[in-house]
């Protein structure tokens, strides 16, 4: 269970990208919305890889790594498609 709380953060390679709070859960997941922010993916595009840091409700510390390979191409392929 997460800790509401507290709030998510996020780094690509090292570097701080910001923190951010939960707006919203299910039963399944817990969700934070961002309106668009060129520097968040602008980041998230160079980078090789992200931790995002969160809190169990019993105070322990979530580190999940995730993977930015792809990333860019994903995002430009989306972008081909919406136009």
């Amino acid at each position: 269970m997460m800790d509401l709380t507290s709030q998510m953060i996020v780094k690509v390679d090292g570097r701080d990208v910001g923190i951010y709070p939960y707006n919203a859960c299910n039963g399944q997941a817990c969700f934070v919305l961002l309106k668009e922010d060129q520097n968040f993916l602008e980041q998230f595009k160079q980078g090789a890889g992200a931790v995002i840091t969160a809190k169990s409700y019993s105070g322990n510390t979530l580190m999940m790594n995730v993977s930015l390979r792809g990333f860019s191409a994903a995002v430009s392929e989306l972008e081909s498609r919406t136009r």
